[in-house]
This record gives structure tokens, C-alpha cells and sequence, in this order.
């Protein structure tokens, strides 16, 4: 089985599952989350000045919800990571990828 993305490369299906397995994980959630969380507290901040009573409730929701998205995002990436480093060697073994030692 070759790569999708570049078919030249002439990778094997056990290469491509340890690759897919020990991909980069959490850049781009961490990124978000930071972008979604800083969007919420600026339009919870915005509604918690509000003359309205119903939309100060709301932007006070919205700021707590911004920090909480942020620490659901962060262990989400840590577990993930710990997953996947605690299961390398042993993928790797089992897809035959491991240098036979002398």
C-alpha cells in the first residue's frame, strides 16, 4: 500500500499505520481551543457589560465556558500523548518495524 499523498514514496502499510499512530497530536486543537476561548471571554465581557440582566447571565456563562474549553482541550492532548508514548515500542514491534539488535 503506498501513501495517498504521495504515491512516489513507495511506503509500506505497517510504515503508514506507525506514521499515522505517531503523527503530531495537539497543535492544531490547542490552537483552536486558544482561539475559541478568547472569542468567548471578549463576547462574555461584552454582554457582561450589558444594561440587560439576561445578557450579563449569559456573559458571565460565556466567560466561564472559555477556560473551561481550554482545560478540556489540554487533557484531552495529554492523555492522547501519553497513549500514544506508551504504545510506540509496542506497535512497532508488533508491525515488524523494530531493528533486530546483535
Amino acid at each position: 500500500m503506498r501513501s495517498l499523498p504521495d504515491r512516489r514514496a513507495g511506503r509500506a502499510r505497517n510504515d503508514l499505520i506507525f506514521m499515522f499512530w505517531t503523527r503530531e497530536t495537539g497543535v492544531i486543537p490547542a490552537a483552536l481551543a486558544g482561539f475559541l476561548s478568547a472569542s468567548l471571554s471578549a463576547r462574555g465581557q461584552a454582554l457582561a457589560a450589558s444594561a440587560d440582566a439576561a445578557q450579563q447571565a449569559t456573559g458571565a456563562a460565556l466567560q466561564q465556558l472559555g477556560p473551561m474549553i481550554a482545560s478540556v482541550t489540554f487533557m484531552a492532548i495529554l492523555l492522547t500523548i501519553l497513549l500514544q508514548a506508551t504504545t510506540t515500542r509496542w506497535l512497532a514491534a508488533r508491525l515488524g518495524l523494530l531493528l533486530k539488535s546483535d
